[in-house]
């Protein structure tokens, strides 16, 4: 009797699970990116950038890091922004 209410809860657990809805992509994006974050940090989170090049406007000179999910923009070794261009909510 036990064995069969074991079963019957294994199999009402995968029906909701294959009913369920697919999580949402984040092409590499982690909720654990902040500012403040150094570089080497942030690649332990989100690995490297798919590319990476110096950005100066005046008098700011940063570093942007490319991902599929948008772009990191470092100054002075730290993040000061996270863009997320590709959110699929």
């Amino acid at each position: 009797m036990l064995v069969k209410l074991g079963r019957l809860a294994a199999a009402i657990c995968i029906a909701l699970v294959a009913c369920a809805p697919p999580p949402p992509q984040s092409n590499g994006y982690k909720a654990g990116i902040r500012p403040g974050m150094t570089k080497a940090q942030a690649e332990a989170l989100l690995g490297k950038g798919t590319s990476e090049a110096p950005f100066t406007l005046v008098t700011l000179s940063a570093f942007v890091m490319t991902y599929p999910f948008g772009q990191l923009l470092l100054e002075h070794g730290a993040v000061v922004a996270v863009t997320v261009a590709d959110d699929p909510l």
